[in-house]
């Protein structure tokens, strides 16, 4: 039917080709869903182009803010089809949803834009309405989270209040990056590894098992670049009872070359210390009420 460069700078993810090929439409930038001036384009007959569509010209930003993002593409919409009467694109668009319901699977509503001129056609139902109240909603949480975690990364680092499972986790993770001499600040965070162990409450019915992984890590031997990292939710004299039990009989110096983070008030360092020096590990003692500052080149990068 026709035989011409598209106008995609590398090749567009999806084409449609309607009944008597009057209408191409293509979709997408390779490696670059929903990114670029080419999202949508419609060609008609010999190939001309009539219209090019980023996606802000289809969806409006806070329902695109909305949408799942991976550091190149949008994930924005299902199998796009032309309408039966060949008049329409009829693309159906992922609803904003970060609920658990939408884990298995996306839901959609349709956008139709007019093939003859590539206009982007008003929806003004009580349902689509609705549907941008969800992703405002949305937009509006997903921002106040990524205000959080910066906050979290530039702010002095203390332990978690209230203290959870999840924020011990992230706690001792981020202490190791802002202390460790074994990270090295490339484009990307490397060198020594973190293992992050959390003690449970005694009351807890799934506390056996973290007992269990603080004897892996303070029973297993590892390389020097695995560090390892433990906090409790139990009291600090139940966490220190624990390791003196699970390292009674220990062999000695079978960690030596490593290092062990633990979070623990400053009043238990040196009970904390001699304990643990059965193993030969390196102690250091995190005090979670003691402000670790964020390492220049680290913020240095974070801003940049």
């Amino acid at each position: 039917m026709w035989d011409r460069p598209l106008l995609n700078d590398v090749a567009p993810v999806y084409a449609l080709v309607a009944n008597g090929g009057r209408y191409v439409v293509t979709l997408d930038e390779w490696h670059g869903v929903g990114v670029g001036p080419n999202t949508v384009v419609i060609y008609g007959p010999a190939g001309r182009a009539i219209r090019a569509l980023p996606l802000r010209q289809i969806l409006p930003q806070v329902y695109i803010d909305a949408l799942p993002h991976s550091v190149s593409s949008i994930r924005w919409h299902g199998e796009a089809r032309f309408s039966p009467d060949g008049q329409m694109l009829i693309i159906p668009v992922v609803m904003p949803d970060d609920s658990e319901k939408a884990r298995d699977g996306p839901s959609y509503v349709d956008r139709r834009i007019r093939l003859a001129d590539g206009a982007a056609l008003e929806d003004r139902s009580l349902y689509w309405a609705r549907v941008l109240m969800q992703a405002a909603g949305v937009s509006s949480t997903r921002k106040a989270a990524e205000q959080a975690e910066r906050n979290f990364f530039t702010a002095p680092l203390r332990g978690p209040i209230p203290p959870t499972e999840r924020g011990w986790h992230d706690y001792l993770r981020e202490a190791f990056y802002r202390l460790d001499p074994g990270v090295r600040f490339d484009w990307n965070e490397e060198g020594a590894y973190v293992g992050t162990t959390v003690l449970r409450d005694p009351l807890d019915p799934d506390y056996p098992a973290s007992e269990g992984w603080l004897r892996d890590v303070l029973l297993e031997k590892r390389d020097s670049d695995n560090v390892a990292a433990i906090a409790s939710l139990s009291s600090p004299e139940h966490l220190l009872i624990t390791m003196e039990h699970l390292l009674s009989r220990a062999p000695r110096g079978m960690l030596r070359g490593t290092r062990t983070y633990i979070a623990i008030p400053a009043a238990y360092r040196q009970r904390t210390i001699a304990i643990l020096s059965r193993t030969g590990t390196r102690v250091i003692c995190l005090d979670p009420s003691t402000p670790i500052p964020q390492r220049p080149e680290r913020l240095r990068r974070f801003q940049e």
